[in-house]
């Protein structure tokens, strides 16, 4: 009967409103909690994307305080946008190259098929 009270749902929501104002109280545990999720959540992203630096920084996450990861992660963010910019310039350019070939390629052609005519108007007044 005992376990069958602990496994109400009522006893539940008691459990969870005792827990939560419990864990209130003690801020130094809750830190060092968020610390360890974030570490676990950048871990995870991490191994999903391969990326070392994720890694790195999951590894100063355990080690440092939580302001130098955020600190960390502001600089790969302003190193990712500096990277999209210059990617953004290099396919601008490749657009550029592409359409001056494309416009020189026809006017070749052009220039072709009017040499083409020519000779065979020569060809046909011989």
């Amino acid at each position: 009967d005992t376990i069958k009270i602990l496994n109400d749902d009522e006893a539940f929501s008691n459990f969870d409103k005792t827990v939560n104002s419990f864990l209130q109280t003690i801020s130094s545990t809750t830190m060092q909690e968020r610390l360890n999720r974030a570490t676990a959540v950048l871990i995870k992203a991490a191994a999903a994307t391969g990326a070392p630096e994720l890694a790195l920084l999951a590894s100063r996450a355990k080690l440092d305080a939580f302001t130098k990861v955020k600190e960390e992660i502001d600089k790969m963010v302003i190193q990712l946008k500096k990277q999209q910019q210059d990617e953004i310039e290099h396919r601008d350019w490749c657009i550029d190259e592409l359409n001056k070939n494309n416009r020189s390629s026809e006017e070749s052609y052009d220039m072709k098929a009017s040499l083409e005519t020519k000779i065979a108007d020569l060809e046909k007044t011989i």
